[in-house]
């Protein structure tokens, strides 16, 4: 439902589109067993707003990053396998597709953060 509402144009959808990114944030900003299925809706949100509106989720590509780090390290399978999959989309339908210092930065961020994994 909401790729397709992306997918259409004007001010709706802009205000559609900030409000599921702010559910989505604090989604994954809940921790605990109870708040799983929160974490997981949050991150299929997150991949099906990159993928039907790059443009728009371009802009919020901060948060995602922020965030997506813990997601990845949670508790239960089907949240990691969600958020992996919620990544791959981000990196290559949006990442990829723009060489800016901000693409770096996350680029980076990402590396560091698998390097202080394999660290353990």
């Amino acid at each position: 439902m909401k790729g397709r509402m992306m997918q259409s144009t004007g001010t709706h959808t802009a205000t559609f589109f900030d409000q599921s990114i702010k559910d989505a944030v604090e989604g994954f900003q809940m921790l605990g067993l109870k708040n799983q299925l929160r974490r997981y809706a949050a991150v299929w949100v997150f991949k099906e707003l990159a993928e039907n509106a790059p443009s728009l989720f371009f802009l919020h590509l901060r948060p995602f990053f922020e965030h997506i780090g813990t997601v990845l390290f949670d508790d239960a399978v089907w949240v990691r396998e969600g958020a992996v999959v919620a990544l791959r989309v981000v990196l290559a339908s949006l990442v990829t597709q723009r060489k800016t210092a901000l693409c770096i930065q996350h680029y980076h961020k990402i590396y560091q953060d698998i390097l202080n994994v394999s660290r353990y």
